[in-house]
């Protein structure tokens, strides 16, 4: 089972749940990427819920639910200019996963 501190480091200050990635369902993967400001927000619960972020490091952040502790979602900033540098696995990928934000944000529209 996979643990927050394996994909993301040591843990923040504040103490919040582990996410078990094992739950992760990708159906409920809520997804939005900005181009302006390059940076992305993604939810674990179908859709986006209030949350607090929490700093883990460099440009990331856990969304958690403040009363469960739960971590709900993350939040990317300089995705494509800093992030994706630092992480080749998810950026051989990303083209794939930006053309299909922007099919779906052109079909709500």
């Amino acid at each position: 089972m996979a643990k927050m501190s394996d994909l993301f480091g040591e843990e923040p200050r504040l103490k919040f749940n582990q996410l078990d990635l094992t739950t992760l369902s990708p159906e409920k993967i809520w997804a939005d990427y900005d181009v302006e400001t390059d940076s992305m927000v993604l939810y674990f619960t179908g859709q986006p819920v209030s949350a607090i972020s929490v700093y883990l490091r460099d440009d990331l952040y856990a969304m958690v639910d403040p009363k469960s502790k739960d971590v709900v979602g993350i939040h990317i900033e300089a995705l494509e200019s800093k992030f994706l540098t630092r992480h080749p696995l998810l950026k051989k990928s990303w083209p794939y996963v930006k053309q299909t934000l922007s099919e779906k944000l052109t079909s709500n529209s």
